[in-house]
């Protein structure tokens, strides 16, 4: 485990990791052995260093992995304002590091009984999410200069995201070999997913232009092998606008791949050209906006987005499914409940509501 380089003050509910007890450490690296996705293993890691770097564990020390010391810290996250969602990971990292404990000796069985029926959090109703229409996905799509290399790159993370929904990590790690031609069209065969479930992806047939230029561009450099993902880096030039032709002086390979935050930032990226293109339209008709504004668009609302559109399609529900990768086909359900709230003018439930507020002016 790495340590937190900035020790934390002695007033602050988290200590440094370094004061947190060796085998501690230990039982956190066989928990994330045990991870089937960097996603995560990643996040298991934050939780469970966050609870061993907490005050009362630190002082304690193995005695904070009990009922009372786990209730207690899951109480102080609920007075920091942490989701609902974000509780029940923590609980769920935690009975994993408690059953290790037990495995080890370091609690007794009636400990770990203990902490395992402490009951997860139930999220009433469904989050509403961002998604985009039709036709403002249409507008992100095409923001991407495809005249140049990172143009077409940022292309083809629209195509992985937007057209295929695949999740940030799997369009990360995916590799040419599974670009494949079945029955006449592109599909994404034997995806390796969340939890790793396998599922193919239909690639539409407008995200199958992009990916083909993205190929063939990565071919002029020797790259684009079945092995390699998808989604490389630029080539190692630093300091250089790319054009799409090599020349003699260009390098000969790609960095191997793109991280997913890099991805976030992409994203994020376009989701501010597409916030202002909008912002210019709504001016040019007259309509004031703020001055201030945070894009809330993120990459898995980009899958959120195709589901959304698959939904108004009516296409059914079960290839919803197969098409996300959902475990179940609860989730799926779950997934799309909110989105079937009408939100647009003239069309959700309030509005039709009639108010004659022009008499009420006349009688003043």
């Amino acid at each position: 485990m790495k340590p937190y380089l900035l020790p934390a003050p002695e007033s602050h509910p988290f200590l440094p990791i370094t004061k947190a007890q060796p085998a501690a450490l230990d039982l956190i690296d066989m928990v994330l052995s045990q991870m089937t996705t960097a996603t995560t293993r990643r996040m298991y890691k934050l939780r469970l260093v966050d609870f061993i770097r907490y005050r009362d564990t630190v002082e304690r020390g193995i005695e904070a992995l009990s009922r009372e010391g786990v209730g207690k810290y899951l109480l102080w996250l609920e007075t920091q304002g942490n989701s609902i969602s974000a509780r029940n990971q923590t609980l769920a990292a935690i009975k994993l590091l408690a059953k290790e404990a037990e495995l080890r000796g370091l609690i007794d069985g009636d400990t770990f009984r203990g902490i395992k029926l402490i009951s997860t959090l139930k999220q009433p109703g469904v989050r509403l999410g961002n998604w985009l229409t039709a036709e403002e996905l249409t507008t992100f799509y095409m923001l991407p200069d495809r005249s140049t290399l990172p143009g077409l790159r940022d292309a083809v993370i629209m195509a992985l995201l937007c057209a295929c929904g695949l999740r940030r990590a799997e369009a990360c790690s995916i590799t040419w070999d599974r670009y494949q031609e079945r029955e006449g069209r592109m599909v994404l065969v034997d995806l390796t997913g969340k939890g790793n479930r396998i599922r193919s992806v239909v690639v539409p047939e407008w995200a199958e232009k992009d990916l083909n230029n993205w190929h063939e561009e990565m071919s002029r450099y020797g790259m684009g092998g079945g092995d390699q993902c998808i989604l490389a880096g630029m080539p190692i030039r630093p300091g250089v606008a790319w054009r799409r032709k090599p020349t003699t002086t260009e390098p000969t390979g790609f960095r191997e791949s793109l991280g997913e935050g890099r991805v976030w930032q992409i994203v994020k990226k376009y989701a501010v050209m597409l916030e202002l293109s909008k912002r210019a339209a709504q001016t040019s008709e007259g309509i004031e906006c703020s001055k201030h504004f945070v894009p809330k668009l993120s990459p898995h609302d980009l899958r959120r987005t195709l589901a959304r559109l698959m939904h108004d399609a009516e296409a059914n529900i079960i290839e919803i499914q197969l098409t996300l990768g959902h475990a179940n086909l609860q989730t799926t359900q779950k997934y799309l409940g909110a989105m079937q709230l009408k939100l647009r003018r003239g069309t959700a439930a309030v509005d039709k509501i009639q108010l004659n507020f022009e008499r009420e002016k006349k009688a003043e």
